[in-house]
């Protein structure tokens, strides 16, 4: 990904967080964008209904020289 030649992104699982982090690539930067997997409680409890959430929840972009900069 860092060298431009992947294609598209790729998703991981964090099972111990039970979370995820998705990682794609735009221009010249590295995009992570991680989110959970399933609600907390306070969300869910006192949902009537449906409950609505948006994913990811935050996203970092980090500059593809920085991640290949060894002393970074």
């Amino acid at each position: 990904m860092c060298n431009g030649e992947a294609k598209g992104g790729i998703a991981l699982q964090v099972t111990k967080q039970n979370a995820g982090i998705i990682l794609s690539r735009q221009n010249d930067n590295i995009v992570f964008q991680p989110f959970e997997l399933a609600p907390c409680n306070a969300q869910v409890l006192p949902t009537r209904g449906r409950l609505c959430r948006s994913f990811p929840s935050s996203t970092i972009a980090i500059k593809v020289a920085l991640l290949q900069d060894d002393k970074a």
